[in-house]
């Protein structure tokens, strides 16, 4: 035991020594920090591999951990590879400092994928952990139960350990600040100590509910028997649901759009609770015979909630083809109907429901490929989605101009990407305009930057002058970039239902007009700056109603000099920034 901790405690302290690192490449950009396809299998292989190998230390045979950890770890790094290769190759990156902004490659691996892997890992990890336990490739089920919910448990508790380790350690330096010593907090922001600090202490975790396996069990049994609880209400609501759908029909249930998602979590919902009535189907273990009548009942009702989700979602898919949501939601009715099928089998099984055994094993079997093959390019969803909707632009079965460019952009990653330039490269012709906004978007710097050509910036300005027009400058800027200081009117940043009214006004009395926007309550001053880039310095905020109307009608002019005036200290000119003087009642209209 005391060389295992000892392992353990290495282990986590080298994770957070190789974890740093990457972190100062990642905040430095240097390598591999350069390179996307090389720094994310390095993060995910550096962030879970040495969680396995510390969770497997007591649980494997040597032989077994080394060749599950080589497996997993060109496993994560594969994964890993594909994930940034399948994005978009560039992001943009905002600056502070000239040039406030530059395409930077595409580094972290995507938040589904992460969720993703970690189930892939936790299901391949169970299913080892029991088979090395049994000496067998197929365990025998107890022993899959007591793997699996000793490592969910394990894993929890570890994470509520960290969680109160660092509370703890703020809370000190929290102590220390009142005394005017901050010795604590500084040390606490520096990567080099706060990392490897929370991969000891998640070692230490998982080391000591390890070591102490009756607090799991007891944790387990407890919570298991809350859940087993809750099965008959499931089930009663459930059976009074369909029962329901039956007088009403279908159409209130697909009016929601979000149907299908919530019948598959309710069969999740189902499946989890007879799981925790069930347990590991001991033959000594008392159940109560009304929570055996509820299970036999509830193991029935995931077939007509599978059959109601797959029948919504081929409605959506027959009408307007695939999107990474559906082909999400198709594998997922493919994992539940696994289950459902051999649990409404067991249902009439004598001993109660031991059939749901062997499906539980088939059904993780299944989970996991399915996993897999969404995540690599075999049934990527962004592939198939691009596929699907540009076969469908082919065939006529949509215009051109129906097809959704920005999940090109923002969605598809790299398959949207060629999509897009394809799209672009197409001779002109009557689908010019979607050619147009395609290369639009390809330069586009965040989901927010709406191209001109659909959403054009003057659309969104009432100019009160008498030509109507504003200087071609002004609205070709990018209004989007870092460099634009003070506060720019969403008018000149959004596209839709962001009206401003303008007016062109000498409010200076220097003989050059300035540009007034009037946003709301808000009037923004824009002047012309020695190089030609138009800047808003200058703020005015209106608080009465009546105020309001005449600023939106044009009222606006600047009255005498300002009280106080600007100063000239050291060479330096300090502009008059004066405190508001709000009134003290609004008058009456």
């Amino acid at each position: 035991m005391r060389s295992v901790s000892g392992y353990r405690f290495a282990l986590g302290l080298l994770q957070g020594g190789a974890l740093s690192l990457l972190y100062l490449a990642y905040e430095q950009r240097s390598w591999p920090a350069t390179d996307g396809e090389i720094f994310a299998p390095l993060l995910l292989v550096a962030l879970l591999v040495p969680l396995l190998v510390i969770q497997s230390l007591r649980s494997l045979h040597l032989r077994t951990l080394v060749a599950w950890t080589v497996i997993a770890t060109a496993l994560i790094a594969a994964l890993g590879f594909y994930d940034i290769w399948r994005a978009w190759p560039q992001d943009w990156v905002i600056a502070s400092a000239p040039p406030y902004g530059a395409w930077q490659p595409h580094l972290l691996p995507s938040v589904r994928f992460v969720v993703a892997l970690l189930a892939i890992l936790f299901i391949a990890h169970a299913l080892i952990v029991s088979a090395d336990a049994d000496g067998r490739p197929v365990a025998n089920y107890a022993i899959y139960f007591d793997v699996a919910w000793e490592q969910g448990i394990q894993l929890a508790l570890t994470g509520i350990f960290v969680g109160v380790f660092w509370a703890l350690m703020w809370l000190g330096a929290a102590m220390f600040e009142l005394l005017k010593l901050d010795f604590l907090s500084q040390l606490f922001r520096h990567h080099w100590f706060w990392i490897p600090a929370t991969t000891l202490a998640a070692a230490i975790g998982i080391h000591v509910t390890d070591a102490r396996v009756g607090l799991v069990r007891g944790t387990r049994v407890l919570a298991l028997s809350l859940l087993a609880l809750l099965l008959p209400l499931m089930t009663v609501l459930l059976i009074g649901f369909l029962a329901a759908l039956a007088v009403t029909g279908l159409e209130p249930l697909w009016s929601t759009r979000h149907g299908a998602a919530l019948l598959l979590f309710a069969d999740a919902v189902v499946l989890v609770l007879i799981n925790a009535a069930y347990q590991d189907g001991t033959r000594d273990r008392h159940v109560p015979s009304l929570l055996r009548f509820f299970g036999r009942g509830a193991a029935i009702l995931p077939v007509p909630l599978v059959a109601l989700a797959a029948y919504a979602l081929a409605l959506r898919i027959v009408q307007y083809g695939w999107t990474a949501d559906r082909v999400l939601a198709t594998a997922a009715v493919v994992v539940m109907a696994c289950h459902a099928i051999g649990y409404a089998g067991a249902a009439f099984a004598h001993p109660w429901l031991r059939p749901i055994e062997r499906w539980n094993v088939y059904g993780a079997l299944v989970t996991l490929a399915v996993l897999l093959a969404l995540f690599s390019p075999l049934a990527d969803p962004a592939r198939i989605s691009v596929d699907d909707q540009m076969a469908r632009v082919a065939n006529g079965t949509i215009p051109p101009d129906k097809l959704d460019l920005a999940y090109l952009r923002w969605e598809a990653g790299r398959y949207g990407k060629a999509a897009l330039e394809t799209i672009a490269a197409r001779p002109g012709g009557r689908d010019a305009p979607v050619q147009t906004r395609a290369k639009q978007l390809l330069d586009t710097k965040n989901r927010y930057e709406l191209p001109e050509a659909a959403h054009p910036l003057a659309s969104n300005l009432v100019v009160h002058t008498p030509d109507g027009k504003l200087p071609d400058s002004f609205l070709a800027q990018d209004w989007h970039a870092a460099s634009n200081p003070g506060y720019v009117p969403f008018c000149l940043r959004l596209a839709s239902n962001a009206k401003c009214d303008v007016f062109i006004r000498d409010l200076k009395g220097d003989g050059t007009p300035q540009i007034i926007i009037v946003d709301s309550a808000t009037i923004v001053g824009f002047d012309r700056d020695a190089t030609g880039y138009w800047r808003a310095s200058a703020t005015w905020v209106a608080h009465c109603q009546d105020a309001i109307t005449a600023l939106h009608n044009g009222q606006l002019a600047a009255p005498a000099p300002p009280p106080w005036p600007d100063l000239e200290v050291a060479g330096e000119h300090l502009h008059l920034a004066p405190a508001p003087v709000y009134p003290a009642t609004c008058p009456k209209s």
